[in-house]
C-alpha cells in the first residue's frame, strides 16, 4: 500500500509517515501565494521518492487554491526546473513578496 500524504495544517506541512519517520515539506500561506519553504526526508527513506510525492502534492494544493508558488526551498526550486508545473511561479532566484 502506497504511503498516504497528510496535511498537518498546526504545523504547516505535508507529510508522510513511515513507520514513525517522517518526510515532510513545510509550507507558508498568504492569500495569494503558497511558499515552500524546507524539504526533509530521513536518511533511511531516501531514493524512495517521498520528496518528489510531497512537492507535487503542495504545487496540487496551490492550484486548487488558486495561488501562485514561491519555491523557497532549493529542492522545489530543483523540482520546478526539472518538471516545469502549471502553475504560476515567482523567481526561483530571487526573494518574493508573497512570503512574510
Amino acid at each position: 500500500m502506497e504511503n498516504e500524504i497528510y496535511n498537518n495544517e498546526k504545523a504547516c506541512r505535508l507529510e508522510i509517515d513511515v513507520d514513525g519517520k517522517y518526510a515532510y515539506v513545510e509550507y507558508l500561506l498568504t492569500p495569494d501565494c503558497i511558499a515552500l519553504t524546507h524539504t526533509f526526508v530521513p536518511r533511511e527513506l531516501r531514493g524512495r521518492k517521498f520528496a518528489e510525492r510531497l512537492v507535487e502534492a503542495a504545487i496540487e494544493m496551490g492550484k486548487k487554491k488558486k495561488l501562485k508558488l514561491n519555491p523557497v526551498c532549493p529542492y522545489v526550486q530543483a523540482y520546478i526546473l526539472r518538471h516545469k508545473p502549471d502553475i504560476e511561479v515567482v523567481s526561483v532566484n530571487t526573494a518574493s513578496s508573497c512570503v512574510l
